[in-house]
């Protein structure tokens, strides 16, 4: 029940992404700033929780790839995204993100250069094309 719920979160944080009202990039960035505030709130394999993958949760890992593949579309449709992302790049960054390391000083701080870092580097601009 708690990994299904974890990924429920993660969900509605990548569906409130997806319809984010302003830019794709504000989009990612929505993504990640509400991944770093549930982090406390995940119980998923990725971070230590247990392995379970019932259909139930199979099918709410596809409707997060689902949702962050349609903002990913959105923002790369008008060039404002690198053309080779994938929701799974987005999916790992966030997990990154989600678990503090132990490092003196306050993670968030630490965790939002880390966004500004991760959403530069999803531009266009930067791609390796």
């Amino acid at each position: 029940e708690l990994v299904y719920r974890s990924f429920g979160i993660a969900l509605e944080n990548a569906q409130a992404a997806a319809s984010h009202p302003g830019s794709a990039l504000e989009g990612v960035r929505a993504f990640f700033d509400a991944t770093l505030r549930d982090r406390e709130r995940f119980l998923l394999p990725a971070h230590g929780g247990p392995r379970i993958f019932t259909p139930a949760i199979r099918k709410r890992q596809k409707d997060i790839r689902t949702a962050l593949g349609a903002l990913l579309e959105r923002g790369q449709a008008t060039r404002e995204l690198r053309p080779d992302l994938t929701p799974e790049d987005l999916i790992v960054a966030a997990s990154l993100l989600s678990r503090p390391l132990p490092v003196p000083g306050e993670w968030d701080v630490i965790a939002h250069r880390q966004i500004d870092l991760i959403i530069h580097g999803l531009t266009p601009s930067c791609s390796a094309d």
